[in-house]
């Protein structure tokens, strides 16, 4: 589309080039070309670097509203450190009238004369000013478009990341749930009602307390079940406090180190449902949230 727009107003206008810039003012102030004419005996400039401090006047442009028409080039103060690069590219007059959108600038319209110096009529800078305020729009409709499709395409990219997590995690949880099932070791998870936090900041026995009341089984293996000579809709639901009956001060000082360290590996002195005693040797692993509460 822009491809079009700027060989159909150089054709029209007669002029040697016709070139769209688009106005990116973050970062850093800058005018990228988006399509350009060019008469075939004249070279194209998309592509030149200009230096940021040469391109002031196109910056200064970007602050009104109305077209700069430049008969002479040369003639102009405003662009005598440019003189180089408009010899380089036959520069002698020239056009220019920036683009917006809702009055804000999104683009530079500009028309250059190489053939001759050119004395630009009312009529052709009214034209010009119509289609910047035109291609100003389509500029917005192209960014807009654009940021669209990268949104899209992030959006795409997210969901193929989260489609693939949730295919792993549910691999892991099914080696998980058969290593679970078939281990001739006693496995379970306990989950406390609420998340406690465990530091000097807190009165640890109070908090100890609260975990003996709170923390419950949630899931158990066949071989702990066994272990305990429970079944498993006895066991699941139990308390610290349901199988410390025997010795609850016991119970918490293992609690107190299993949370200090994170993790114990300890034998214990416990009690099966019956209140038979049961010495255990275990591996005991906290788990904890964001916040970093267990």
């Amino acid at each position: 589309i822009f491809e079009t727009t700027v060989t159909q107003v150089g054709q029209a206008f007669g002029v040697s080039r016709c070139i769209l810039f688009s106005y990116i003012k973050k970062p850093t102030r800058r005018l990228p070309v988006v399509a350009e004419y060019a008469e075939p005996k004249y070279m194209p400039v998309t592509g030149m670097i200009v230096p940021i401090k040469k391109a002031m006047p196109w910056m200064q442009v970007m602050d009104r509203e109305q077209a700069v028409a430049v008969a002479n080039v040369y003639a102009n103060p405003l662009f005598q450190d440019l003189e180089p690069l408009f010899q380089e590219i036959e520069l002698k007059s020239l056009l220019m009238i920036r683009t917006s959108y809702q009055d804000k600038p999104n683009g530079l319209l500009v028309l250059h004369q190489c053939d001759r110096f050119r004395q630009w009529s009312s009529h052709d800078i009214r034209v010009v000013e119509s289609i910047a305020a035109q291609v100003g729009i389509a500029l917005a409709q192209a960014s807009l478009l654009e940021t669209e499709k990268r949104q899209h395409k992030l959006l795409d990219q997210q969901n193929t990341q989260l489609r693939q997590e949730i295919y792993e995690r549910k691999q892991a949880e099914e080696h998980l749930q058969l290593f679970f099932a078939q281990s001739l070791d006693g496995f379970f998870f306990m989950m406390l009602d609420e998340p406690v936090q465990w530091d000097e900041t807190v009165d640890k026995a109070q908090v100890l307390d609260y975990v003996f009341a709170h923390q419950r089984f949630t899931k158990v293996n066949s071989a702990i079940l066994e272990q305990y000579g429970a079944q498993r809709e006895q066991f699941l639901g139990l308390t610290p406090n349901d199988l410390f009956v025997h010795n609850r001060t016991y119970g918490k000082s293992l609690w107190q180190q299993l949370f200090d360290a994170g993790r114990l590996h300890v034998e214990t002195d416990g009690r099966k449902l019956d209140q038979s005693p049961i010495w255990i040797e275990g591996d005991y692993i906290c788990l904890y949230d964001a916040l970093g509460r267990i």
